[in-house]
């Protein structure tokens, strides 16, 4: 490599080098200014959960389905979507045999009627996807005649 070669690499890290440390002050600023900010890390809002059972029709296609429905890939957006604009904090399903348990937990703030009200409104596809998921269930026992989600009774609660 020629003298001259090495003079212009020079130039051209120096130059570099200038950006990078002002790129790098620019960040550390804006880092700092962001973490100076008040966080409101103690801010957790209470919930209660509203618990629901259901059984499965006991097939093991139809259990297949039903959690293929149910997984990342396979729940529709208009659930998803319904679940987000209904207010609710989390709605979880879990699965045992053909024992569904469906645990829904919504800001005190916000009443189960008003959440319901919410998730029904959200997308008439709703009902198409209520149509296909009742075909797959049955109430359990103590249910009404067509009622497949039945709310359950809390018979022990810890807290510390």
């Amino acid at each position: 490599m020629s003298r001259n070669n090495l003079t212009q690499y020079s130039e051209i890290y120096r130059e570099v080098f200038k950006y990078l440390k002002i790129l790098f002050l620019c960040l550390l600023f804006s880092c700092k200014s962001k973490s100076s900010e008040p966080v409101q890390q103690n801010r957790i809002e209470k919930t209660r959960d509203y618990i629901f059972t259901c059984n499965l029709k006991d097939n093991g296609e139809i259990i297949s389905s039903y959690k293929s429905y149910h997984s990342a890939e396979g729940v529709w957006p208009e659930v998803t979507r319904a679940a987000e604009v209904s207010g609710a904090d989390k709605i979880q399903i879990y699965i045992q045999a053909t024992r569904l348990v469906m645990v829904i937990s919504l800001p005190e703030t916000l009443s189960f009627e008003e959440f319901d009200r919410r998730y029904a409104g959200a997308s008439p596809k709703l009902n198409d996807w209520n149509e296909i998921m009742v075909a797959f269930q049955q109430g359990p026992p103590g249910a009404e005649k067509d009622q497949t989600w039945v709310q359950m009774e809390n018979i022990y609660d810890f807290k510390k």
